[in-house]
C-alpha cells in the first residue's frame, strides 16, 4: 500500500486548481536553492526567493501539499510550543524576540501576500481563540 492510499486525497487536493503534472527528475538540473518538501512552508519559501529572482527547484516525493500542508483544512493557526520568555531565554533577546514576532504576525504576513499577489485561493481572516490552559486538580 502507497502512501498516498493510506492518508487518501488532501483537503488540498480536493479543492485546488486543476493541477499540473509533476514528472520524476531524471537529468541533471542546476538552480540556487534547492528546497525539499512542496507543503506549505517548501512552497511559501519558494515563492519568497522566486520573487526576488532566485533560481528554485522544489523537490517533493508526492504532490504538493500532500502531507500535512494538505490536511490542515486551510486553517491559519500562529501556534508556537514554546512562550516569547522561553524563545528569548533559549535564543537570545534579538532572535528570541524576532521568532515570537515572527509567530505573532505570521497569519498577517500570509494573508497580506495573498492579497497583494492577487492568489486565487478564497483567503477568509476572521482571527481565532487560543485560551488558556491549566489542569485542574
Amino acid at each position: 500500500m502507497t502512501n498516498s492510499s493510506k492518508l487518501g486525497i488532501s483537503l488540498w487536493s480536493q479543492t485546488a486548481i486543476e493541477r499540473t503534472e509533476y514528472p520524476a527528475l531524471h537529468d541533471h538540473h542546476q538552480a540556487d536553492v534547492t528546497i525539499i518538501g512542496a507543503g506549505f512552508t517548501g512552497l511559501r519559501a519558494g515563492f519568497e526567493l522566486v520573487s526576488q529572482g532566485t533560481n528554485v527547484m522544489i523537490l517533493d516525493s508526492q504532490e504538493p501539499g500532500f502531507g500535512a500542508s494538505g490536511r490542515t483544512g486551510g486553517q491559519v493557526n500562529p501556534m508556537a510550543h514554546e512562550t516569547p520568555d522561553q524563545m528569548r531565554s533559549k535564543l537570545g533577546d534579538v532572535f528570541g524576540t524576532r521568532l515570537s514576532q515572527a509567530y505573532i504576525n505570521s497569519a498577517d504576513e500570509l494573508f497580506s501576500v495573498i492579497k497583494s499577489n492577487n492568489l486565487d485561493c478564497e483567503p477568509v481572516q476572521k482571527g481565532w481563540i487560543s485560551p488558556p490552559y491549566s489542569r485542574v486538580p
